[in-house]
């Protein structure tokens, strides 16, 4: 006797291997998406067969009760790169997750797939605003990343100097520093003066 979920695993290892030839499954795979015995091995056939095609059933099963679900979404998503920016949205709405790994897996896919500041930053914004500190200090490093364009984040960065968390208010320091702010927020519709 053979379980289910081993033949569901060759069954998919086999399509991953056929990559685009297994267009025909492509229903099939995203149906098991939403097992999570399976769920890692259906999103990666997924995207091995379906590339961009598979962004929707992907974004679909962000939303499953599952975390681990949601996380292999997240991370087959995040495989895609350029590919899944339709997914940006959805991927977005992950930022708020109940479970911190869910949203520092969300996270990571969105700097994966679009490097557009203003996206990034606002997505980035959420973790600082986090509950849990390790989700935090991701959010800090990832907007260290985007240098001057992160000005919007200068406020949430100013308020982690007084974390508890010694490593976290060092971080959110260094990343004021590579902001190259002044310490203050900027007015849109005013010059920075740090910038002048």
């Amino acid at each position: 006797f053979v379980p289910a979920s081993r033949r569901q695993e060759q069954a998919l290892a086999a399509c991953w291997l056929l990559g685009p030839d297994a267009a025909a499954a492509v229903p099939a795979i995203a149906d098991l998406l939403a097992f999570d015995e399976v769920t890692q091995s259906a999103a990666r056939s997924l995207t091995a067969v379906a590339g961009a095609q598979a962004v929707l059933p992907l974004s679909q099963a962000l939303t499953n009760q599952s975390h681990r679900v949601r996380l292999s979404a997240i991370n087959a998503l995040g495989s895609l790169g350029g590919r899944a920016l339709p997914a940006v949205p959805a991927l977005r709405a992950t930022l708020t997750d109940q479970d911190p790994m869910v949203r520092r897996e969300a996270a990571s896919a969105l700097l994966g797939i679009t490097r557009d500041p203003p996206v990034c930053v606002e997505a980035l914004l959420v973790f600082l605003k986090d509950s849990d500190s390790s989700v935090r200090q991701n959010g800090v490093w990832m907007l260290g990343q985007f240098g001057e364009h992160a000005r919007s984040a200068v406020p949430e960065l100013k308020k982690l100097l007084h974390d508890p968390d010694t490593a976290l208010a060092s971080a959110a320091a260094v990343m004021l520093g590579k902001i190259g702010s002044r310490f203050a927020p900027v007015d849109p519709g005013k010059p920075d003066p740090a910038l002048l």
